[in-house]
């Protein structure tokens, strides 16, 4: 539709991520139809528009009622996780087992977290035939990127030539200094848990999945006066930083 042209090349420019699908139909139609027909992970994606009414068809399409399951989520404190359809339908799957409502907001997080470093964005569930596709030593990976980008104020990884690294990202050589195997850091970073926003870009999908992550590692392993001390130039972090990493502590 060489007439769309100019319509996808401005959408192109506004969405989150840089490397998406683009739906083009001959009549109007609501994304939760094309969503519940398509391979969610096969690659990654931005469909436009994703909102409140989207979220609530999909809730529909699996019988779930969707003020009972928007409340839910409300509860739990993880709305950011209804802003992209992936994030919708896990929640979903954890309302209509009853995880959302039964287990602490902690207990969830770790779910998610577990669930996320399982899959690979082709939507694959791994296999942990290799010590460095372990589940737990991949979380671990995960802990200490998350810890590394909150800590340093950074919002993505940067795995291409160092020379080319955004001024918002970490390199991938600066995470091999931890005592965390290579393997591992490589890895995780082909799991659901990060998104590419390049082809040597990546981010956490979710920040809260970012939050979480970076804070259980921080309560392990740094007092409270470490952390201030960590951040004493920073105020405001110091506060922020120090409040998620005592409540993901169960303080």
């Amino acid at each position: 539709y060489p007439e769309c042209a100019r319509d996808i090349l401005d959408f192109m420019e506004n969405v989150d991520t840089k490397v998406c699908h683009v739906w083009v139909t001959s009549r109007p139609v609501d994304a939760a139809s094309i969503l519940r027909s398509c391979d969610l992970f096969a690659e990654p994606y931005q469909l436009a528009p994703f909102n409140y009414q989207d979220v609530r068809r999909l809730a529909e399409g699996v019988s779930i009622d969707p003020n009972a399951f928007e409340k839910a989520v409300q509860d739990a404190n993880l709305n950011s996780f209804l802003s992209k359809p992936g994030g919708t339908i896990l929640m979903l799957d954890l309302f209509a087992s009853g995880r959302l409502r039964d287990q602490t907001r902690l207990q969830i997080m770790d779910m998610i977290a577990s669930q996320f470093v399982r899959e690979s964005r082709d939507g694959h569930t791994n296999r942990a035939d290799e010590d460095s596709d372990d589940p737990n030593r991949l979380i671990e990976a995960a802990r200490w990127i998350a810890a590394c980008l909150f800590l340093s104020d950074h919002k993505s990884i940067w795995c291409g030539d160092e020379t080319g690294c955004p001024r918002e990202a970490v390199p991938f050589c600066s995470f091999l200094n931890s005592g965390c195997p290579r393997e591992a850091l490589a890895h995780v970073l082909g799991r659901r848990i990060f998104e590419p926003l390049s082809s040597d870009h990546l981010r956490f999908s979710y920040s809260d999945t970012l939050e979480y992550l970076a804070g259980s590692w921080m309560a392990d392993r740094l007092s409270h006066e470490k952390i201030k001390s960590i951040t004493s130039t920073d105020a405001s972090k110091v506060t922020s930083i120090t409040a998620r990493t005592l409540a993901w502590a169960g303080a």
